[in-house]
């Protein structure tokens, strides 16, 4: 394996299409995301703006779209962002920002408003080498 395909971006490219059948719809995938959504029920209500970070294929940005919740989906796998945007394609009625944006270069965004919070679910800050930038 050479040194770009080892890379957390050529990794997550790799699983992209199958991610959901890997993990999200596990069992134990499935059982994660019910006490995480319980979370996101009590802090983003109908309304509220949320900043997304490692959205992977969107399943999370998907849940709090249907929602009511505004969301902008980042993340630095176009793989993974394309599999979220086809994704919401089947949902119509959830409009997501989705863009390609590395952790690191989240302070470049340029909303016409704050966010009223953000979230990472499932080890996507594990792969950002100096979390202080």
């Amino acid at each position: 394996m050479n040194a770009a395909a080892s890379t957390p971006v050529a990794a997550f490219d790799a699983i992209a299409e199958k991610y959901d059948e890997i993990f999200t719809n596990s069992l134990i995938g499935r059982a994660q995301r019910d006490v995480v959504w319980h979370e996101l029920d009590r802090f983003f209500p109908a309304g509220t703006r949320v900043l997304e970070l490692n959205c992977g294929t969107g399943e999370d940005a998907l849940f709090l779209a249907g929602r009511g919740v505004q969301v902008t989906a980042l993340d630095q796998s176009p793989v993974m962002i394309d599999v979220a945007m086809r994704r919401m394609a089947t949902k119509p009625r959830r409009k997501i920002s989705f863009r390609l944006v590395d952790n690191e270069e989240i302070g470049s965004l340029q909303p016409c408003r704050p966010f009223d919070g953000s979230l990472s679910n499932f080890g996507g800050l594990n792969c950002v080498p100096d979390l202080g930038s």
